[in-house]
């Protein structure tokens, strides 16, 4: 995957990600767009993705976990309800969809999944990193 596909995919992904947060009232709202602390959060992944612009093309293990990274977040936004201090809403896929059995709880471990891949990229970033510093292996 060509590094600057990948830089625009984890910016689509950050957009939509506060665009569906912005439409849902509730603390999840005050967090992701009215502070600092959530699009900070979020932004560590396109973040990477620019530190990724190094290299024109992305090596596959370098590929996956952004895909695993932009897959999970969105997944993630899509089934995590909102809530106040009165009443919960619906995740923004029950909005469209109607109610849907246990989408948040898919939608917490889905954040997880989100960490762990971000963590992934940024290990497999340094070893390719690394490879690359020490050269071609050669033959003995």
């Amino acid at each position: 995957m060509r590094s600057s596909i990948n830089l625009a995919v984890q910016a689509a992904v950050l957009i939509a990600v506060l665009l569906m947060r912005a439409a849902q009232p509730g603390w999840l709202l005050i967090i992701f767009v009215l502070t600092v602390v959530g699009p900070v959060i979020v932004l560590a992944q396109v973040v990477v993705a620019v530190f990724a612009l190094r290299s024109r093309r992305l090596p596959v293990a370098v590929a996956v976990p952004f895909a695993v990274a932009a897959a999970s977040l969105l997944a993630a936004n899509l089934l995590l309800a909102d809530m106040d201090d009165a009443r919960e809403f619906p995740s923004p896929l029950e909005t469209v969809v109607g109610p849907l059995p246990d989408a948040t709880d898919v939608g917490g471990p889905l954040l997880l999944v989100w960490a762990a891949a971000i963590v992934w990229v940024l290990v497999a970033m340094i070893v390719k990193r690394a490879a690359f510093r020490r050269g071609p292996r050669r033959a003995t």
